[in-house]
């Protein structure tokens, strides 16, 4: 960041018309240094409300200093891109709003200054509502425009909304999940997810076969491995004793961070 110092006059060689440097001076000397270090490590801030999508988020006002955002979104926004910043500035984002705050991985409608560059690249990274942080660095180096995450801490679990056709058997077997039979939550982390579910009473219909199957829609739409589903083994579940036809589990899932995409 730029430090503005205080006027500095050549003398002529007379010894009468330069700058005389003097306690006055030096104190104003020394304002200077104080104010530029002040606006070097005191965050810009910003708090925006706004939802949706955001191809081109604005950049809190500040000269190459710190950069802080306080998202007090009341629904889902998703940044698709943020506004252009100066070469190795840092950029806190931080939820306090009702909404959920999403990245997206170098989104095609994100600005071309200030696209993101995300650790996990197949779905959002997400930051819980209210609860989560993440850090971004602005890389301006030949042939790349880009906010770079530094880390991200999700805050809290994140439950996706209840889709009937996320939960499927293989073959002609159906699958019949009600939306008060099922809890599915997942936590990011680096490219690792965990993904936890709880199932009630549950249906199956159709000729039997051997895997039920959750979309990955359920744990943030990342992609695990070559598979776009978790597949759940039949013989993991527990058969209820009255009903032969349903089927009550618990379990979870978690990838190794080398498999998520």
């Amino acid at each position: 960041m730029g430090m503005t110092h205080p006027a500095i006059t050549d003398d002529s060689g007379t010894r009468t018309d330069g700058t005389v440097w003097n306690n006055a001076w030096e104190t104003a000397h020394d304002a200077a240094i104080d104010a530029a270090i002040a606006g070097a490590f005191t965050p810009a801030a910003s708090a925006p409300t706004t939802t949706g999508n955001q191809t081109a988020l604005a950049v809190p006002t500040n000269t190459g200093g710190l950069l802080a955002t306080y998202h007090n979104n009341a629904t889902l926004t998703t940044i698709q891109g943020m506004a252009a910043g100066q070469h190795g500035q840092l950029w806190f984002h931080y939820s306090k709003g009702a909404g959920q705050v999403d990245f997206a991985h170098l989104h095609a409608s994100g600005t071309a200054l200030g696209k993101l560059k995300l650790f996990a690249t197949t779905g959002v990274t997400s930051l819980a509502a209210g609860s989560g942080v993440a850090l971004f660095q602005y890389d301006a180096t030949v042939g790349v425009t880009q906010w770079k995450l530094v880390t991200h801490k999700q805050g809290a679990w994140i439950s996706a909304a209840w889709v009937a056709g996320h939960f499927t058997g293989n073959g002609t077997m159906t699958w019949g999940v009600d939306v008060g039979d099922v809890s599915c939550r997942y936590l990011l982390d680096g490219r690792t997810v965990t993904f936890t579910f709880n199932f009630a009473t549950t249906t199956i219909g159709g000729a039997a076969n051997t895997l039920l199957q959750i979309s990955n829609a359920q744990w943030g739409g990342f992609t695990i491995a070559t598979t776009a589903s978790a597949n759940l083994k039949s013989s993991s579940f527990q058969r209820h004793p009255h009903e032969a036809d349903r089927v009550r589990s618990c379990g979870g899932l978690v990838s190794d961070g080398n498999s998520i995409r």
